[in-house]
């Protein structure tokens, strides 16, 4: 699938506002690096795998967590990805936005493994 710039700018621009919007709401620095890190890799995963930025989809998602999974990453690293991704596309879509950049968020709560217990002895 090829992307043009709008799309692009889009992602773009919704991550931007996004982390400018965590900044000025006094959120630590090192979560906003952590956040900027999780929107890159999906954004490098998109362009590598050749999906749309316009509106990514519950597929592509699961496709990013199994490579994700596949590359070697702990439950628990691939869950925190999925919950700050999950976390910016509900900011994007926000309805109560003037103009919210999605219309929904891709990712549903299935979509994020369970916290992993560990039973006590």
């Amino acid at each position: 699938m090829g992307r043009s710039s709008k799309e692009m700018t889009l992602y773009t621009k919704a991550t931007t506002a996004y982390l400018l919007d965590m900044e000025a709401s006094g959120v630590a620095e090192n979560t906003i690096k952590n956040r900027a890190y999780t929107l890159n890799n999906f954004y490098e995963f998109m362009i590598d795998s050749g999906h749309s930025m316009d509106g990514p989809t519950t597929t592509v998602v699961l496709e990013w967590k199994a490579m994700l999974s596949n590359n070697g990453l702990a439950v628990s690293t691939i869950r925190q990805y999925l919950v700050q991704l999950r976390a910016f596309f509900e900011w994007a879509s926000d309805p109560e936005m003037d103009e919210p950049f999605y219309k929904s968020s891709p990712i549903p709560r299935r979509a994020v493994p369970a916290d992993i217990c560990v039973p006590s002895i």
